[in-house]
Protein backbone atom coordinates (compact mmCIF):
# COMPACT_ATOMS: atom_id res chain seq x y z
CA UNK A 1 0.00 0.00 0.00
CA UNK A 2 1.17 3.82 -0.37
CA UNK A 3 1.27 4.32 3.29
CA UNK A 4 4.37 2.58 4.92
CA UNK A 5 5.92 5.75 6.07
CA UNK A 6 5.16 7.31 8.29
CA UNK A 7 7.48 8.73 10.73
CA UNK A 8 7.51 9.88 14.15
CA UNK A 9 10.97 11.60 14.20
CA UNK A 10 12.20 11.82 18.37
CA UNK A 11 15.46 12.11 18.83
CA UNK A 12 16.87 10.39 22.40
CA UNK A 13 20.36 10.56 23.94
CA UNK A 14 21.99 8.60 26.33
CA UNK A 15 23.80 9.21 29.19
CA UNK A 16 26.34 11.43 28.64
CA UNK A 17 26.38 10.70 25.00
CA UNK A 18 24.22 11.00 22.00
CA UNK A 19 22.17 7.65 20.99
CA UNK A 20 22.41 7.25 17.01
CA UNK A 21 19.42 4.64 16.53
CA UNK A 22 19.73 3.38 13.18
CA UNK A 23 16.76 3.59 10.68
CA UNK A 24 14.61 0.77 10.32
CA UNK A 25 13.09 -0.44 7.17
CA UNK A 26 8.85 -0.27 6.73
CA UNK A 27 6.60 -2.07 5.14
CA UNK A 28 7.95 -2.50 1.76
CA UNK A 29 10.65 -0.53 1.83
CA UNK A 30 13.74 0.91 3.57
CA UNK A 31 14.34 4.42 3.50
CA UNK A 32 18.20 5.70 4.16
CA UNK A 33 18.81 8.06 6.85
CA UNK A 34 18.35 10.44 4.98
CA UNK A 35 14.80 9.91 4.00
CA UNK A 36 13.72 10.00 7.98
CA UNK A 37 13.94 13.64 7.90
CA UNK A 38 13.79 14.70 4.30
CA UNK A 39 15.04 18.30 3.69
CA UNK A 40 15.61 20.27 0.58
CA UNK A 41 16.50 24.22 -0.57
CA UNK A 42 13.94 26.72 -0.40
CA UNK A 43 11.50 26.18 -3.12
CA UNK A 44 12.20 28.26 -6.26
CA UNK A 45 8.96 30.10 -7.31
CA UNK A 46 8.46 27.49 -10.50
CA UNK A 47 7.65 24.96 -7.54
CA UNK A 48 8.61 21.67 -6.48
CA UNK A 49 8.26 18.13 -7.60
CA UNK A 50 8.80 14.66 -6.83
CA UNK A 51 12.27 12.99 -6.54
CA UNK A 52 14.04 16.41 -5.85
CA UNK A 53 17.54 16.27 -4.24
CA UNK A 54 18.05 17.30 -0.69
CA UNK A 55 20.65 18.73 1.22
CA UNK A 56 22.53 17.56 4.46
CA UNK A 57 20.38 16.65 7.23
CA UNK A 58 20.81 16.07 10.50
CA UNK A 59 21.15 12.41 10.55
CA UNK A 60 23.98 13.23 8.09
CA UNK A 61 25.13 15.39 10.58
CA UNK A 62 25.54 12.19 13.14
CA UNK A 63 21.63 12.76 14.91
CA UNK A 64 19.65 9.87 13.46
CA UNK A 65 16.24 10.09 14.46
CA UNK A 66 14.18 7.24 15.81
CA UNK A 67 10.49 7.13 15.60
CA UNK A 68 7.40 6.69 18.20
CA UNK A 69 8.98 2.71 18.61
CA UNK A 70 8.33 2.39 15.47
CA UNK A 71 4.60 2.55 15.84
CA UNK A 72 3.88 2.81 12.33
CA UNK A 73 5.70 -0.51 11.15
CA UNK A 74 3.99 -2.09 14.26
CA UNK A 75 0.77 -0.87 13.04
CA UNK A 76 1.01 -2.22 9.58
CA UNK A 77 2.20 -5.36 10.79
CA UNK A 78 0.16 -6.26 13.65
CA UNK A 79 -2.95 -4.27 14.01
CA UNK A 80 -4.20 -4.11 10.21
CA UNK A 81 -5.50 -6.57 7.32
CA UNK A 82 -7.84 -6.24 4.60
CA UNK A 83 -11.09 -4.69 5.71
CA UNK A 84 -9.40 -2.46 8.23
CA UNK A 85 -10.52 1.12 8.10
CA UNK A 86 -13.48 -0.17 6.45
CA UNK A 87 -16.31 -0.08 9.25
CA UNK A 88 -19.38 2.39 8.59
CA UNK A 89 -20.64 3.97 11.34
CA UNK A 90 -24.87 3.75 12.44
CA UNK A 91 -26.43 7.62 12.40
CA UNK A 92 -28.27 7.83 15.95
CA UNK A 93 -30.34 10.35 14.39
CA UNK A 94 -28.74 13.48 12.80
CA UNK A 95 -24.96 12.22 13.40
CA UNK A 96 -24.25 12.16 9.66
CA UNK A 97 -21.87 15.37 10.48
CA UNK A 98 -20.23 13.25 13.72
CA UNK A 99 -19.90 10.08 11.44
CA UNK A 100 -17.88 12.38 8.77
CA UNK A 101 -15.65 13.94 11.24
CA UNK A 102 -14.25 10.88 12.45
CA UNK A 103 -13.87 8.78 9.61
CA UNK A 104 -11.92 11.59 8.02
CA UNK A 105 -9.76 11.25 11.36
CA UNK A 106 -9.67 7.93 11.82
CA UNK A 107 -8.11 8.17 8.00
CA UNK A 108 -5.53 10.46 9.05
CA UNK A 109 -2.84 7.55 9.27
CA UNK A 110 -0.41 9.45 11.44
CA UNK A 111 -3.08 9.91 13.91
CA UNK A 112 -4.30 6.67 13.76
CA UNK A 113 -1.22 4.91 14.31
CA UNK A 114 -0.38 6.85 17.33
CA UNK A 115 -3.34 5.63 18.87
CA UNK A 116 -3.32 2.18 17.79
CA UNK A 117 0.45 1.71 18.28
CA UNK A 118 1.58 4.48 20.48
CA UNK A 119 1.27 4.50 24.65
CA UNK A 120 -0.89 7.25 24.02
CA UNK A 121 -2.31 6.44 27.70
CA UNK A 122 0.81 7.72 29.17
CA UNK A 123 0.34 11.26 27.80
CA UNK A 124 -3.21 11.70 29.32
CA UNK A 125 -3.19 15.03 31.27
CA UNK A 126 -5.62 14.63 33.80
CA UNK A 127 -5.32 17.71 35.76
CA UNK A 128 -5.13 20.03 32.58
CA UNK A 129 -8.48 22.02 33.39
CA UNK A 130 -8.60 22.78 29.94
CA UNK A 131 -9.38 19.07 29.00
CA UNK A 132 -11.57 16.47 30.22
CA UNK A 133 -9.29 14.16 32.41
CA UNK A 134 -8.51 12.06 29.20
CA UNK A 135 -12.17 11.36 28.21
CA UNK A 136 -12.13 12.61 24.63
CA UNK A 137 -9.11 10.58 24.01
CA UNK A 138 -10.15 7.24 25.92
CA UNK A 139 -13.42 7.28 23.34
CA UNK A 140 -11.51 8.00 20.23
CA UNK A 141 -9.06 5.14 20.62
CA UNK A 142 -12.28 2.62 21.44
CA UNK A 143 -13.57 4.15 18.40
CA UNK A 144 -10.12 3.64 16.02
CA UNK A 145 -9.59 0.12 18.27
CA UNK A 146 -13.40 -0.89 16.19
CA UNK A 147 -12.99 1.02 12.77
CA UNK A 148 -9.83 -0.38 12.18
CA UNK A 149 -10.42 -3.77 13.32
CA UNK A 150 -10.94 -5.86 10.12
CA UNK A 151 -13.78 -7.75 11.45
CA UNK A 152 -16.09 -8.64 8.53
CA UNK A 153 -18.75 -9.78 10.89
CA UNK A 154 -19.07 -5.61 12.07
CA UNK A 155 -19.58 -3.57 8.68
CA UNK A 156 -21.07 -1.04 10.80
CA UNK A 157 -20.82 -0.04 14.42
CA UNK A 158 -22.38 2.06 16.34
CA UNK A 159 -21.09 4.94 18.00
CA UNK A 160 -23.39 5.31 21.18
CA UNK A 161 -20.54 5.74 23.62
CA UNK A 162 -18.61 8.38 22.08
CA UNK A 163 -21.64 10.12 20.97
CA UNK A 164 -22.84 10.27 24.74
CA UNK A 165 -19.46 11.12 26.12
CA UNK A 166 -18.80 14.08 23.54
CA UNK A 167 -22.26 15.57 24.75
CA UNK A 168 -21.40 15.37 28.48
CA UNK A 169 -17.39 17.09 27.38
CA UNK A 170 -19.49 19.75 25.50
CA UNK A 171 -23.45 20.17 25.68
CA UNK A 172 -23.66 21.78 22.40
CA UNK A 173 -23.65 18.38 20.76
CA UNK A 174 -26.33 17.03 23.26
CA UNK A 175 -29.52 16.00 21.42
CA UNK A 176 -30.23 14.86 17.86
CA UNK A 177 -30.03 18.34 16.33
CA UNK A 178 -27.94 18.94 12.97
CA UNK A 179 -24.64 20.26 13.44
CA UNK A 180 -21.68 21.59 11.79
CA UNK A 181 -19.19 18.58 11.02
CA UNK A 182 -16.01 21.71 11.38
CA UNK A 183 -17.47 22.58 14.59
CA UNK A 184 -17.35 18.76 15.59
CA UNK A 185 -13.72 18.36 14.17
CA UNK A 186 -12.64 21.50 16.02
CA UNK A 187 -13.98 20.29 19.35
CA UNK A 188 -12.17 16.86 18.95
CA UNK A 189 -9.20 18.41 18.32
CA UNK A 190 -8.88 20.67 20.86
CA UNK A 191 -10.50 18.05 23.44
CA UNK A 192 -7.54 15.54 22.31
CA UNK A 193 -5.02 17.85 22.37
CA UNK A 194 -5.81 19.43 26.03
CA UNK A 195 -6.72 15.57 27.05
CA UNK A 196 -2.99 14.90 25.52
CA UNK A 197 -1.02 17.97 26.44
CA UNK A 198 2.40 17.49 27.33
CA UNK A 199 2.52 20.53 29.32
CA UNK A 200 1.90 19.46 33.11
CA UNK A 201 1.64 23.14 34.33
CA UNK A 202 0.92 26.20 31.78
CA UNK A 203 3.50 29.18 32.89
CA UNK A 204 2.35 32.68 32.09
CA UNK A 205 4.06 33.98 28.46
CA UNK A 206 4.08 36.90 27.40
CA UNK A 207 2.86 37.29 23.43
CA UNK A 208 5.56 37.41 20.92
CA UNK A 209 5.57 40.54 18.85
CA UNK A 210 7.75 42.54 16.65
CA UNK A 211 7.45 46.31 14.90
CA UNK A 212 8.90 44.30 11.31
CA UNK A 213 12.16 45.50 12.11
CA UNK A 214 13.80 41.93 13.61
CA UNK A 215 14.41 39.02 11.25
CA UNK A 216 11.09 37.55 10.89
CA UNK A 217 12.19 33.75 11.22
CA UNK A 218 13.71 34.70 14.45
CA UNK A 219 10.09 36.15 16.11
CA UNK A 220 8.46 33.42 14.63
CA UNK A 221 10.64 30.82 16.04
CA UNK A 222 10.17 32.55 19.12
CA UNK A 223 6.48 32.75 19.27
CA UNK A 224 6.69 29.10 18.56
CA UNK A 225 8.96 28.86 21.75
CA UNK A 226 6.19 30.23 23.60
CA UNK A 227 3.32 28.35 22.58
CA UNK A 228 5.03 25.33 22.87
CA UNK A 229 5.81 26.15 26.69
CA UNK A 230 2.43 25.75 27.17
CA UNK A 231 1.10 23.25 24.40
CA UNK A 232 2.22 19.97 23.61
CA UNK A 233 0.86 17.34 21.90
CA UNK A 234 0.02 14.45 18.75
CA UNK A 235 -2.26 17.75 17.24
CA UNK A 236 0.29 19.96 17.72
CA UNK A 237 2.70 17.69 16.58
CA UNK A 238 0.59 16.74 13.12
CA UNK A 239 -2.32 19.15 12.71
CA UNK A 240 -0.42 22.81 13.60
CA UNK A 241 1.31 25.52 11.64
CA UNK A 242 1.98 29.33 11.73
CA UNK A 243 0.29 32.24 10.81
CA UNK A 244 1.93 36.19 10.46
CA UNK A 245 -0.29 38.81 10.83
CA UNK A 246 1.07 42.05 10.04
CA UNK A 247 -1.59 45.42 10.99
CA UNK A 248 -0.02 48.96 9.95
CA UNK A 249 -1.25 52.11 10.67
CA UNK A 250 -2.40 54.15 7.56
CA UNK A 251 -1.46 57.67 9.62
CA UNK A 252 2.05 56.95 11.26
CA UNK A 253 2.70 53.36 9.26
CA UNK A 254 3.68 51.74 12.51
CA UNK A 255 3.52 48.26 12.31
CA UNK A 256 2.44 45.42 14.30
CA UNK A 257 3.88 41.67 13.94
CA UNK A 258 2.61 38.65 15.35
CA UNK A 259 2.72 34.73 14.84
CA UNK A 260 -0.14 32.53 15.94
CA UNK A 261 -0.81 28.85 15.34
CA UNK A 262 -3.41 27.27 13.35
CA UNK A 263 -4.99 24.43 13.40
CA UNK A 264 -6.84 24.42 10.28
CA UNK A 265 -7.51 27.53 7.73
CA UNK A 266 -10.50 28.76 6.91
CA UNK A 267 -10.59 29.67 3.32
CA UNK A 268 -13.18 32.35 1.58
CA UNK A 269 -14.70 31.44 -1.42
CA UNK A 270 -14.97 34.10 -4.50
CA UNK A 271 -18.95 34.37 -4.69
CA UNK A 272 -18.39 36.07 -7.82
CA UNK A 273 -16.64 33.58 -10.17
CA UNK A 274 -17.95 30.40 -11.35
CA UNK A 275 -14.27 28.68 -11.97
CA UNK A 276 -12.78 28.01 -8.22
CA UNK A 277 -9.78 26.47 -7.37
CA UNK A 278 -8.56 25.96 -3.83
CA UNK A 279 -5.45 28.14 -4.65
CA UNK A 280 -7.84 31.19 -5.63
CA UNK A 281 -8.81 30.70 -2.19
CA UNK A 282 -5.81 30.81 -0.34
CA UNK A 283 -5.15 33.81 -2.49
CA UNK A 284 -8.41 35.74 -0.74
CA UNK A 285 -7.66 33.87 2.75
CA UNK A 286 -4.33 35.90 2.37
CA UNK A 287 -5.62 39.37 0.34
CA UNK A 288 -4.98 42.92 2.57
CA UNK A 289 -8.17 43.68 3.80
CA UNK A 290 -8.78 47.27 5.29
CA UNK A 291 -9.70 48.07 9.19
CA UNK A 292 -11.66 51.16 9.53
CA UNK A 293 -15.07 52.42 11.38
CA UNK A 294 -16.55 50.11 13.81
CA UNK A 295 -13.32 48.02 13.30
CA UNK A 296 -10.73 50.42 13.34
CA UNK A 297 -7.64 49.68 15.04
CA UNK A 298 -5.31 51.08 18.14
CA UNK A 299 -2.61 52.05 17.16
CA UNK A 300 -0.68 52.45 20.15
CA UNK A 301 1.98 54.88 18.24
CA UNK A 302 -1.10 56.94 17.47
CA UNK A 303 -2.52 56.38 20.63
CA UNK A 304 -6.46 56.50 19.25
CA UNK A 305 -8.44 54.55 16.66
CA UNK A 306 -6.97 54.66 13.42
CA UNK A 307 -7.85 53.11 10.37
CA UNK A 308 -5.26 50.09 9.19
CA UNK A 309 -4.42 47.86 7.01
CA UNK A 310 -4.53 43.91 8.13
CA UNK A 311 -2.70 40.83 6.16
CA UNK A 312 -2.49 37.56 6.84
CA UNK A 313 0.40 34.88 5.36
CA UNK A 314 1.41 31.11 5.57
CA UNK A 315 4.36 30.79 7.43
CA UNK A 316 4.94 27.63 8.60
CA UNK A 317 2.86 24.82 7.02
CA UNK A 318 2.06 21.98 9.23
CA UNK A 319 2.66 17.35 8.61
CA UNK A 320 -1.17 17.49 7.77
CA UNK A 321 -2.98 20.75 6.45
CA UNK A 322 -6.60 20.92 6.80
CA UNK A 323 -8.52 23.32 4.99
CA UNK A 324 -12.25 24.54 5.54
CA UNK A 325 -13.65 26.06 2.44
CA UNK A 326 -16.47 28.62 4.09
CA UNK A 327 -19.36 27.64 2.28
CA UNK A 328 -22.39 29.15 4.79
CA UNK A 329 -22.73 32.72 4.18
CA UNK A 330 -24.00 34.80 7.34
CA UNK A 331 -25.71 37.85 6.30
CA UNK A 332 -26.85 40.70 8.89
CA UNK A 333 -31.03 40.04 9.58
CA UNK A 334 -31.07 37.62 6.24
CA UNK A 335 -30.81 33.69 6.41
CA UNK A 336 -28.08 31.92 6.63
CA UNK A 337 -27.32 30.70 2.89
CA UNK A 338 -25.11 27.92 1.41
CA UNK A 339 -22.31 28.59 -1.10
CA UNK A 340 -22.80 26.00 -3.73
CA UNK A 341 -19.98 27.22 -6.03
CA UNK A 342 -16.99 24.28 -7.01
CA UNK A 343 -14.26 24.44 -5.95
CA UNK A 344 -11.12 22.47 -8.10
CA UNK A 345 -8.76 20.88 -5.76
CA UNK A 346 -6.13 18.36 -6.54
CA UNK A 347 -5.80 14.71 -5.25
CA UNK A 348 -2.03 14.70 -5.52
CA UNK A 349 0.77 17.61 -5.69
CA UNK A 350 -0.80 20.27 -4.20
CA UNK A 351 1.73 22.94 -4.45
CA UNK A 352 1.88 25.84 -2.07
CA UNK A 353 5.37 27.02 -2.01
CA UNK A 354 3.89 30.18 -4.50
CA UNK A 355 1.52 30.77 -0.89
CA UNK A 356 4.18 30.13 1.83
CA UNK A 357 6.32 34.07 2.72
CA UNK A 358 9.02 32.19 4.83
CA UNK A 359 11.12 28.49 3.42
CA UNK A 360 10.09 25.79 4.65
CA UNK A 361 11.88 23.05 6.19
CA UNK A 362 10.11 20.35 4.28
CA UNK A 363 9.22 21.24 0.50
CA UNK A 364 5.01 22.40 1.00
CA UNK A 365 3.76 19.81 -1.61
CA UNK A 366 0.76 17.82 -0.24
CA UNK A 367 -1.74 15.29 -1.45
CA UNK A 368 -5.40 14.93 -0.39
CA UNK A 369 -6.39 11.80 1.72
CA UNK A 370 -9.80 13.09 2.83
CA UNK A 371 -12.62 15.23 1.93
CA UNK A 372 -15.64 15.69 4.44
CA UNK A 373 -18.74 16.76 1.94
CA UNK A 374 -22.04 18.37 2.81
CA UNK A 375 -24.94 17.84 0.64
CA UNK A 376 -27.88 20.36 1.02
CA UNK A 377 -28.81 23.42 2.30
CA UNK A 378 -27.68 25.37 4.83
CA UNK A 379 -29.55 24.07 8.02
CA UNK A 380 -30.48 20.41 6.62
CA UNK A 381 -28.59 18.25 4.29
CA UNK A 382 -26.48 15.53 5.21
CA UNK A 383 -22.55 14.63 5.53
CA UNK A 384 -21.01 12.12 3.79
CA UNK A 385 -16.66 11.49 4.08
CA UNK A 386 -14.64 10.64 1.00
CA UNK A 387 -11.09 8.83 2.20
CA UNK A 388 -8.36 7.09 0.96
CA UNK A 389 -7.95 3.81 2.83
CA UNK A 390 -4.05 3.06 3.32
CA UNK A 391 -4.91 -1.11 3.09
CA UNK A 392 -7.20 -0.78 -0.20
CA UNK A 393 -5.21 2.16 -1.34
CA UNK A 394 -7.91 3.45 -2.91
CA UNK A 395 -10.95 5.63 -2.05
CA UNK A 396 -13.97 4.82 -0.78
CA UNK A 397 -17.13 6.85 0.37
CA UNK A 398 -18.22 6.89 3.72
CA UNK A 399 -22.13 7.08 4.35
CA UNK A 400 -22.78 6.53 7.89
CA UNK A 401 -23.07 2.78 7.84
CA UNK A 402 -22.74 2.34 4.36
CA UNK A 403 -18.39 2.18 3.20
CA UNK A 404 -18.23 1.80 -0.51
CA UNK A 405 -15.31 2.04 -2.97
CA UNK A 406 -15.04 4.89 -5.26
CA UNK A 407 -13.15 5.78 -8.39
CA UNK A 408 -11.05 8.98 -7.82
CA UNK A 409 -13.30 10.93 -10.73
CA UNK A 410 -15.96 10.34 -7.90
CA UNK A 411 -14.34 12.49 -5.50
CA UNK A 412 -13.08 15.37 -7.95
CA UNK A 413 -16.78 15.49 -9.49
CA UNK A 414 -18.33 16.08 -5.91
CA UNK A 415 -16.57 19.78 -5.96
CA UNK A 416 -19.39 21.35 -4.92
CA UNK A 417 -20.39 19.49 -1.95
CA UNK A 418 -16.59 19.29 -0.89
CA UNK A 419 -16.48 21.46 2.67
CA UNK A 420 -13.35 20.02 4.82
CA UNK A 421 -10.07 18.92 2.53
CA UNK A 422 -7.34 16.64 4.22
CA UNK A 423 -3.89 17.21 3.09
CA UNK A 424 -1.27 15.29 4.05
CA UNK A 425 2.92 16.44 3.31
CA UNK A 426 3.86 14.90 0.60
CA UNK A 427 7.48 13.15 1.41
CA UNK A 428 10.27 13.80 -1.46
CA UNK A 429 12.50 11.06 -2.85
CA UNK A 430 10.11 8.59 -1.21
CA UNK A 431 8.71 5.60 -3.49
CA UNK A 432 5.41 6.03 -4.30
CA UNK A 433 2.39 3.91 -5.07
CA UNK A 434 0.78 3.31 -8.98
CA UNK A 435 -2.03 6.02 -8.62
CA UNK A 436 0.63 8.57 -7.69
CA UNK A 437 0.45 8.94 -4.25
CA UNK A 438 3.09 9.10 -1.75
CA UNK A 439 3.38 8.13 2.28
CA UNK A 440 2.41 9.89 4.73
CA UNK A 441 4.64 12.80 6.19
CA UNK A 442 7.20 13.08 8.78
CA UNK A 443 6.15 14.18 12.21
CA UNK A 444 8.55 15.51 14.43
CA UNK A 445 7.34 15.79 18.07
CA UNK A 446 7.78 19.22 19.11
CA UNK A 447 9.26 20.17 22.13
CA UNK A 448 10.80 23.88 23.66
CA UNK A 449 13.81 21.82 24.41
CA UNK A 450 14.24 20.70 21.04
CA UNK A 451 14.83 23.52 18.64
CA UNK A 452 16.34 21.73 16.09
CA UNK A 453 12.88 19.67 15.68
CA UNK A 454 10.67 22.63 14.98
CA UNK A 455 9.64 23.90 11.38
CA UNK A 456 12.13 27.15 11.75
CA UNK A 457 15.06 24.97 11.81
CA UNK A 458 16.12 24.36 8.20
CA UNK A 459 18.79 22.08 7.84
CA UNK A 460 19.54 23.84 4.54
CA UNK A 461 20.71 26.94 6.25
CA UNK A 462 24.33 27.31 7.29
CA UNK A 463 25.12 26.23 10.75
CA UNK A 464 26.16 30.02 11.73
CA UNK A 465 22.48 30.93 10.86
CA UNK A 466 21.22 27.79 12.71
CA UNK A 467 23.31 28.54 15.69
CA UNK A 468 21.88 32.13 15.52
CA UNK A 469 18.08 31.01 15.44
CA UNK A 470 19.05 28.28 18.20
CA UNK A 471 20.84 31.24 20.74
CA UNK A 472 18.24 33.68 20.03
CA UNK A 473 15.35 31.92 20.77
CA UNK A 474 16.93 30.09 24.08
CA UNK A 475 18.92 33.37 25.29
CA UNK A 476 15.63 35.66 25.60
CA UNK A 477 16.26 37.28 28.87
CA UNK A 478 19.82 35.36 29.56
CA UNK A 479 22.70 36.39 27.82
CA UNK A 480 25.12 34.22 29.21
CA UNK A 481 22.92 30.81 28.76
CA UNK A 482 23.32 28.99 25.47
CA UNK A 483 21.66 25.97 24.24
CA UNK A 484 23.62 22.91 22.34
CA UNK A 485 21.78 20.91 19.00
CA UNK A 486 21.95 18.03 21.41
CA UNK A 487 19.16 16.66 22.98
CA UNK A 488 18.55 15.68 25.93
CA UNK A 489 17.13 12.50 27.51
CA UNK A 490 13.43 13.80 28.26
CA UNK A 491 12.34 15.70 25.60
CA UNK A 492 9.34 16.97 27.53
CA UNK A 493 10.97 18.49 30.72
CA UNK A 494 12.18 21.94 28.85
CA UNK A 495 15.45 21.59 30.52
CA UNK A 496 17.76 22.93 28.09
CA UNK A 497 21.31 21.52 27.54
CA UNK A 498 23.88 24.08 29.28
CA UNK A 499 26.72 24.59 26.51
Amino acid sequence: GRWMGCLFSKEEKGEGTEAVQQPVATTSRSPSVTGLLPTGPTPSPGGVGRGQAGVATLAQRGRAPSTYALVHEQVMREKLGRGSGLVGLVNLGNTCFMNTGVQCLSNSVPLADYFLGYDWASEINKNNIMGHRGEVAKSFAKMLEVLWSGNPTQPAFSPTEFKSVIARCNPMFGGYQQHDCQELLTFLLDGLHEDLNRVKKKPYVEDAEDDGKRPQEIVAATAWKGYLQRNKSIIVDLFQGQLRSTLECSRCRYKRVKFDPFMYLSLPLPTNRANVSVEDCLLLFTEEEVLEGDEAWYCPRCKTHVRATKKLDLWKLPPVLILQLKRFEFRGGGRPRKIDTPVRFPLTDLDLSGHVKSAQRDPPLFDCYAVACHHGGFGSGHYTAFCRNRTEDRWFDYDDPRVTPVPDARVIENNANAYVLFYNRVVLDEPVSPAGFASPPIVRRQSVSMPHLWPHYNPAHSMSQIDLLVRTVSDEGTEQRKISLAPIIDDDDDEYVEA
